[in-house]
C-alpha cells in the first residue's frame, strides 16, 4: 500500500458554523472552528487556522450551486486553504485532496468524483484564489 500524508488533528475536533457577516448568513461560506493539521506523506506539515472562511469544495452545475456534505468535508476545508496558500503546484493540491479524502474513508467512487470536478473546473480557481480570510471565533460554551 502506498504511503499517505495523514491528518494530525482528531475527525471528531473538526467543526464549522456558518460565515455571518452584518447578522446575516453568506451563503455557501463556512467559518473553520480549531486548527486542522495535515502532514503530507513527504512530511510537509499545513496548518488551516482557526476562523478559515472556505466553502467546502462547492461546485455550481447550470447555475445551481451544490453543497457537498459527507466524509470529505475536512479535507475539502484543507484543499480550500490550498488553493488559497498555494504550499505547492496544483496538482500536488488535488493529490494531498485525494490523499486527505482517502484518510478520512471516504469512499473511492467519490473520492474519483470529486477529483474529476476539481480537475476540470479546479483551474479557475487556482488562478482567481484569493488571500485567505481569518475570522475571530468565539470558544464555544457547553453547560
Amino acid at each position: 500500500m502506498a504511503m499517505i500524508g495523514r491528518f494530525e488533528t482528531p475527525i471528531q475536533d473538526f467543526d464549522f458554523k456558518p460565515f455571518v457577516v452584518g447578522g446575516r448568513i453568506v451563503r455557501n461560506q463556512v467559518v473553520i472552528q480549531g486548527d486542522i493539521v495535515w502532514v503530507s506523506s513527504e512530511g510537509i506539515r499545513i496548518v488551516v487556522k482557526n476562523g478559515y472562511v472556505c466553502n467546502l469544495a462547492s461546485f455550481i452545475i447550470s447555475g445551481i450551486f451544490f453543497f457537498k456534505l459527507g466524509r470529505q468535508q475536512r479535507a475539502s476545508a484543507l484543499h480550500d486553504n490550498m488553493y488559497d496558500t498555494k504550499p505547492g503546484s496544483r496538482e500536488w493540491c488535488d493529490k494531498q485532496y485525494l490523499e486527505a479524502m482517502e484518510y478520512d474513508q471516504v469512499s473511492p467512487f467519490k473520492r474519483w468524483l470529486i477529483h474529476l470536478g476539481v480537475s476540470v473546473g479546479g483551474e479557475r480557481n487556482w488562478r482567481d484564489a484569493i488571500a485567505p480570510v481569518y475570522v475571530e471565533t468565539e470558544p464555544e460554551l457547553f453547560i
